[in-house]
């Protein structure tokens, strides 16, 4: 019986740290992936598979620039596992986004807060693969890529 409960306290111990370095070795490889420069404070979230980046900083290699913001990372583990590349889910609100080259040039306004963001890409160490959906609100913008489900 204590060989058990040692058993389980150890598995919900090593779970409980695993999470939280996968998902900061997800949170560096994020810039590389995009091909973008990122900067933000990591916050792990404990048992789960997501984190927090407060403070975040993005240039988008001339497409778009965002200064300071709160951002949630969802992450699908099993994806790592298949090889067809991380699956990832990326949302936010009140974010202050600078538009920049051709899509400053296609909008009326190159500065937005966006009321809300959500992205679900399959990410691999060449950029995104697949674009599952995409949407960015504001009232200045309204943008969305995806199926309608």
């Amino acid at each position: 019986m204590k060989k058990a409960f040692s058993l389980v306290l150890l598995a919900v111990f090593l779970s409980a740290i695993s999470m939280p370095v996968i998902g900061f070795w997800i949170w560096c490889e994020l810039g590389p992936r995009f091909d973008a420069q990122i900067e933000g404070n990591f916050r792990p979230r404990w048992f789960s598979t997501s984190f927090d980046v407060n403070h975040l900083k993005l240039d988008w290699n001339d497409k778009v620039r965002i200064e300071s913001g709160n951002l949630k990372v969802q992450y699908d583990l099993v994806s790592l596992f298949k090889g067809g590349g991380l699956r990832v889910q990326l949302s936010g609100s009140e974010i202050p986004v600078v538009l920049l080259g051709s899509w400053a040039q296609a909008s009326s306004r190159p500065d937005v807060t966006l009321d809300h963001f959500f992205a679900d890409l399959t990410l691999t160490r060449g950029g995104i693969r697949d674009i599952h959906r995409v949407e960015a609100h504001s009232p200045e913008l309204k943008f969305y890529i995806g199926k309608n489900t």
